[in-house]
């Protein structure tokens, strides 16, 4: 599963309360007055999303609008990383990249 496919998952899977993957790590990063809580609570939601759908990959998984590329969660060397699929969601304000590599 590449790296598109995964970021329509995330649009599409719902998890808690309704929402999808993706509405619920937006809500999780806009409901808090900390942006490193936010995030903590967003790789809450993430992490064991993405283990559970990429498997053995490495990915890394950003926000780009509010956090300017801060890091979400991530697996694996990104700095070693080759022949990278690239993927971009956005939700409400919130725009996400998903990087995914062997």
């Amino acid at each position: 599963m590449e790296a598109q496919d995964t970021s329509e998952l995330m649009t599409q899977c719902t998890v808690f309360d309704d929402q999808t993957v993706l509405e619920g790590i937006s809500k999780a990063l806009s409901e808090s007055k900390d942006p490193i809580q936010g995030i903590e609570s967003a790789k809450k939601i993430a992490d064991p999303f993405l283990k559970k759908t990429l498997g053995n990959r490495n990915y890394l998984f950003v926000e780009m609008n509010y956090l300017k590329g801060m890091e979400i969660t991530s697996r694996g060397n990104f700095e070693d990383a080759e022949n990278v699929g690239v993927a971009v969601k956005s939700n409400g304000n919130y725009i996400f990249k998903l990087y995914v590599w062997e």
